[in-house]
């Protein structure tokens, strides 16, 4: 499930504890890591860094294995305004769940392979973990941190990741060919989501797509 194991030093609760303090694993967070694979990786090796993912995916889908799932990483214990309904009272999130991230600075846009791994990691680890992959077992740094990371990993990403989480196991439906459904996915101010999300209703079966480009500017 992991292409490469590159331990960071940054884990545990105190640091460099193994284990969970008993907790059991119940979901999993999803982060954008700031900057690029180089400076990020140079960075959750860095002690003094304070932080780490237990996975980190770059652009090109590949998978680092950063903390192993045994231990807690770094990624979401500062709780601030939290909008998440699974913390649990004096218990660090970090200790009962798990931690991905993609590689990127814009939260409004990603490389597809990114997705396609961190799809397959989450439906992996809720499997192994027995918990659901869908909110709020699956969720947001924004949601552990909605004052300083509430853009973190991107509203759209989010979104579209729980689409496809959905549709993962999915098998296409089989119906008469002479029947027409309207299938409305959305409406994307960048063109390269739009196009993701209809590589995701090909996969899906839906094999002609229509698409309406609206010009907000000129009101047409």
């Amino acid at each position: 499930m992991f292409d490469e194991t590159r331990l960071s030093p940054n884990y545990g609760y105190p640091r460099g504890t193994a284990g969970r303090g008993g907790q059991r694993i119940e979901g999993v967070g999803v982060h954008i890591s700031g900057g690029e694979l180089a400076g990020n990786l140079s960075w959750i090796s860095n002690p003094r860094a304070n932080a780490s993912y237990n996975v980190l995916v770059a652009r090109d889908g590949k998978a680092i294995l950063l903390v192993p799932t045994a231990n807690a990483a770094w990624a979401h214990g500062a709780v601030r305004n939290s909008k998440w309904p699974m913390l649990r009272n004096g218990v660090n999130p970090n200790l009962h769940t798990l931690s991905i991230a993609r590689v990127g600075s814009d939260q409004r846009k990603w490389d597809p392979p990114q997705m396609d791994t961190i799809v397959k990691i989450i439906k992996a680890w809720s499997k192994e973990f027995n918990f659901p992959a869908k909110w709020p077992n699956v969720f947001g740094h924004k949601h552990i941190d909605s004052v300083n990371r509430y853009f973190c990993p991107g509203d759209l990403f989010l979104s579209e990741l729980y689409v496809q989480l959905a549709t993962f196991d999915a098998e296409p439906e089989i119906l008469p060919s002479n029947r027409m459904f309207r299938v409305i996915a959305g409406s994307y101010a960048d063109r390269h989501n739009a196009e993701m999300v209809m590589a995701n209703l090909r996969r899906m079966g839906v094999t002609g797509v229509f698409i309406d480009i609206y010009d907000r500017g000129s009101g047409s």
